[in-house]
């Protein structure tokens, strides 16, 4: 601004816009035609003329001894000193800008996430499916929940012997499932879970230890034992009955514990569940589908179990009678214990590749210590009647329990969405409509 204001600094450049023998009191329109009379007149001698740009106007300067090095000197100083003035005033503001941009001392500003950067929890472990099962972590979990349901019988000396057999039970379940289920194998061994999941699953297993979660398996058994007690069948519906009006009571309850072990990379839609609408359980806005139940799955028709007071024969007879000492008792029931953890991992695993479209199959003989299928409620009524003063029972059957718990969790989910049937509008007692297509059960007979 001060080039263009100032006629002083203007001639700093050379252009003046008159000629040399112009006189400093010349007007304006003196000036101008003058200027108008250099520009018009060539240079027909041998005089050179250049022209020299200042501002919009072009100027014919004379070349004399005074002007020619005066001219570029002059002009390339200037755009150097304004070039500089304008870099240091473009810094000077950025720096102004950081500074006023720094937060107070001691105020904690959160760093942005970059955008494409995954959550933590949703970030791969490069862990698969296969080496959680074989993990050290997975063997720690397993430690701690053997050690506190088999307080009565375990003491803090052994929990080395507990984690050795952990840590081998379940390498040589991953070995067998890879020599015997090839096919499950490799399914486990290319999915890769992520964070969330992997703690997911591993929550489930620490929660074996819960109390509560056993509870709701022993209450589950003491009920099968009840209806095969009093019932003059065996039919596998029937039993399906028995267990829909043993839970009935405790739905609600039932929900709450089953949404804090079973998070939600875990939980079944509603929209998957089975069944017809006997299973439903709509006062509490959930559905019962037995059919998840492995001591439903497991339960033949053909079956007849002779329900009496002696003790059970075990199929296990054999390794029954070589593990008569104390510490073979106790090594043959954490023995067990690994395997019913094992199998309840591998059911939260085939539920997360489930919802990923990959069928898995969980082979049945996973609980059995001689590689045989036994069916589940023979297990667990052995574990009612049996236990007591029996050292290896009573660490297995806790976790046997928790397995039945976590099983009933699993049998529970939200209903899909439909309309309200016709005659659930009414008064708390009301039955319902015979037209409304719910069939008469005990599940729907309190509405």
């Amino acid at each position: 601004s001060s080039l263009v204001a100032a006629p002083s600094a203007m001639a700093g450049f050379g252009c003046t816009g008159t000629r040399e023998n112009s006189s400093p009191a010349s007007n304006d329109s003196e000036r101008g035609s003058d200027f108008e009379k250099d520009v018009e007149a060539p240079s027909s001698d041998d005089d050179a003329s250049r022209t020299a740009c200042c501002g919009s106007r072009q100027l014919v300067a004379t070349e004399d001894q005074s002007m020619r090095p005066q001219l570029p000197a002059c002009s390339l100083a200037n755009v150097r000193l304004t070039i500089a003035a304008l870099a240091l005033t473009a810094l000077t503001g950025l720096a102004g800008h950081a500074v006023m941009s720094m937060p107070p001392p001691g105020e904690h500003v959160e760093q942005p996430v970059d955008a494409w950067k995954p959550p933590p929890k949703l970030a791969p472990t490069h862990l698969t499916a296969r080496t959680l099962l074989e993990s050290g972590e997975l063997a720690d979990v397993a430690t701690d929940q053997l050690m506190a349901v088999g307080h009565d019988s375990l003491t803090s000396e052994d929990r080395h012997m507990v984690r050795a057999v952990a840590g081998a039970g379940f390498g040589n379940i991953s070995l067998m499932i890879q020599n015997r289920e090839p096919v499950t194998a490799r399914q486990l061994s290319s999915f890769q879970l992520t964070e969330e999941q992997k703690l997911s699953v591993l929550g489930v297993v620490r929660h074996m230890g819960d109390p509560r979660v056993q509870r709701v398996g022993r209450e589950l058994t003491r009920a099968l034992r009840d209806f095969l007690d009093a019932s003059a069948t065996d039919n596998r519906a029937d039993m399906e009955s028995h267990i829909r009006r043993a839970l009935q009571p405790r739905l609600s309850e039932l929900r709450q514990l089953r949404d804090e072990v079973l998070t939600a990379p875990l939980r079944q839609a509603g929209s998957t569940a089975t069944g017809d609408a006997s299973t439903l359980g709509g006062r509490w806005g959930v559905a019962i589908n037995t059919e998840r139940m492995r001591v439903v799955k497991t339960f033949s028709n053909k079956w007849k179990l002779e329900f009496d007071m002696s003790r059970p024969q075990r199929s296990t007879q054999a390794v029954s009678r070589r593990l008569q000492r104390e510490e073979d008792s106790k090594l043959y029931g954490v023995a067990g214990g690994v395997a019913e953890q094992a199998r309840v991992l591998l059911d939260q695993l085939q539920a997360v590749l489930g919802q990923f479209g990959i069928d898995t199959e969980v082979p049945g003989w996973i609980t059995s210590l001689d590689g045989t299928s036994k069916p589940f409620l023979s297990e667990l009524l052995a574990c009612v009647k049996d236990s007591i003063g029996d050292a290896a029972l009573m660490i297995t059957c806790p976790m046997k329990f928790a397995s039945a718990g976590i099983d009933v969790f699993s049998s529970l989910s939200e209903p899909a969405p439909t309309a309200a049937p016709v005659g659930l509008t009414g008064s708390a007692g009301k039955r319902p409509d015979p037209g409304s297509g719910i069939p008469d059960n005990v599940l729907w007979r309190d509405w």
